[in-house]
C-alpha cells in the first residue's frame, strides 16, 4: 500500500485535514524556553516575535538549536516537527525588507507572518523571496522565486538538502510545500484589499493581530469598536470565500466566539518558559468549543 504524503509541517499536516492548529508567540529566544516549548503536545507552532523586540538572528539560531529533538524523532520515525517555528519582523510589507525573510528562513523557519500587508503587490514579493528559482522543468514555476542557496534550513529540518529544496515551497500553491506565508491585515487600506491578498498564489492563511494598528488606521480609539469588529469580520469571510486559513491570538473570554466565526488558526498568546496558567486556559477552552485536533 502507498504510504500517505506526510508534511514535516505539522500545521500544513492539520490544515489540509481541516483540523484546528494551536500556537503561541514567544519573546524568550533563549536555549531553555526551546526546550521548554519542544514537543509540547498541545501546539502546533510557536512564532518568535521580532516585530517588538530585537531582530537578533543569532539567537534565532539558538532557539532553534534548542527545539532539534532528535528523541522525538526516533520514536516517531519521522522528522516531522514538533512544533514548528515561525517568526514575525519589524519591516512592514511596503518596506520591501526580504532580505529579512531569506535570512530567517536559511537558519530554519518554518513560516513567516508579515505585518501591515496592504496590497497583492507587497504578497507576491514576500511569495517570491521564499520560493526558490524554478527549475525549467517545475510544474509550479509561478510567482517565480528568486531565492538562493539553502543555508542552514536542511539541518534544522533534518532532511538532504535535495528533499529540502523540494519541500521548502509554500502551501498550498504547492500541495507538497512545508513553508507557510501568513499575511497581517492592519490597515483600512488592507481590509480594502484582502480578497486581492488572499488571492495570490501561495498565501498560506491570514493571522488577525490584536487590531490596535487597524483601530488606529480607522481613527478609532478602541479595538473592540464596532468598525474595527466590522473590518475584522470582513477578512474573515475573505479567508472563507477563498477557502484559506484564518485565525490568530485569542484568549478564554472569545475563543469560542472566534471558532464560531471561522478561526481555525488559534493561538494562546505570549509563551515564556512553556505553556503557562492562561495559556493552558485558551488551550481548554478550545477544546470545550469543539476545537478539531
Amino acid at each position: 500500500m502507498e504510504q500517505r504524503y506526510l508534511h514535516l509541517n505539522p500545521v500544513i499536516e492539520k490544515l489540509s485535514e481541516g483540523k484546528h492548529v494551536f500556537g503561541v508567540s514567544t519573546s524568550d529566544f533563549s536555549l531553555q524556553n526551546a526546550r521548554s516549548l519542544a514537543r509540547d503536545p498541545d501546539i502546533d507552532f510557536v512564532y518568535l516575535d521580532m516585530e517588538h523586540g530585537a531582530m537578533r538572528f543569532d539567537q534565532l539560531e539558538v532557539f532553534l538549536s534548542g527545539m532539534m529533538d532528535k528523541a522525538g524523532i526516533l520514536e516517531r520515525g519521522n522528522a516531522q516537527a514538533h512544533p514548528a517555528v515561525f517568526a514575525r519582523f519589524a519591516p512592514y510589507a511596503s518596506e520591501e525588507a526580504q532580505w529579512v525573510v531569506k535570512h530567517a528562513l536559511d537558519l530554519g523557519l518554518m513560516g513567516v507572518l508579515i505585518n501591515n500587508v496592504e496590497t497583492a503587490e507587497q504578497a507576491e514579493n514576500i511569495v517570491r523571496t521564499m520560493r526558490y528559482m524554478p527549475a525549467r522543468d517545475s510544474k509550479i514555476p509561478n510567482p517565480r522565486g528568486v531565492r538562493g542557496t539553502a543555508g542552514a534550513g536542511p539541518w534544522f529540518w533534518g532532511i538532504s538538502g535535495a528533499e529540502y529544496r523540494e519541500r521548502a515551497d509554500l502551501w498550498p500553491l504547492n500541495p507538497e510545500g512545508d513553508l507557510l506565508f501568513w499575511p497581517m491585515i492592519e490597515t483600512v487600506e488592507g481590509v480594502k484589499n484582502a480578497d486581492a491578498i488572499a488571492q495570490v498564489p501561495g498565501v498560506g492563511g491570514f493571522y488577525l493581530g490584536a487590531a490596535q494598528d487597524l483601530s488606529n488606521s480607522l481613527g478609532v480609539p478602541d479595538p473592540s469598536h464596532p468598525d474595527v469588529d466590522a473590518a475584522m469580520a470582513e477578512i474573515i469571510e475573505v479567508c472563507k470565500a477563498r477557502s484559506i486559513p484564518v485565525g490568530g491570538t485569542v484568549g478564554t473570554a472569545n475563543v469560542a466566539e472566534k471558532m464560531e466565526q471561522g478561526y481555525q488558526i488559534i493561538s494562546f498568546g505570549g509563551a515564556n518558559g512553556g505553556l503557562s496558567a492562561p495559556n493552558e486556559a485558551v488551550r481548554a477552552a478550545a477544546i470545550a468549543a469543539g476545537a478539531r485536533r
